[in-house]
């Protein structure tokens, strides 16, 4: 008898995790690409601190004992979401919400908000 290699149809490989995106949307919903949450290291919990004059949000990996981190959650074929809407009540007019560009830093990702 003779082994046949079969092939599925489908062999996209799924969505490209390349991309580098993330978005605060205006209920305080921060989305982030599967690529940006590599970058992380998809941990369980980040740090949230806010640049406003800037327009820059960073995250940093945390412990999941750490109380001060907020939840990363979603990943399938979904995006990353943090629920930061504390970012938006403390700085409404700050120009927050929108489009965002990723940067790595050393032990963090720095988002620079994007501007029309």
């Amino acid at each position: 008898m003779a082994w046949f290699k079969m092939v599925p149809a489908n062999t996209g490989g799924g969505r490209p995790r390349a991309l580098l995106t993330a978005r605060m949307d205006a209920q305080g919903q921060f989305s982030m690409s599967h690529a940006v949450a590599d970058m992380l290291g998809c941990p369980e919990r980040v740090i949230v601190e806010v640049e406003p004059e800037l327009r820059q949000i960073r995250l940093t990996p945390t412990t999941p004992d750490n109380r001060g981190g907020f939840a990363l959650s979603g990943g399938g074929n979904a995006s990353y979401r943090v629920r930061a809407k504390e970012v938006l009540n403390r700085w409404p007019g700050a120009g927050l919400i929108g489009d965002y560009q990723p940067r790595k830093q050393a032990s963090a990702v720095v988002f620079v908000r994007i501007t029309e």
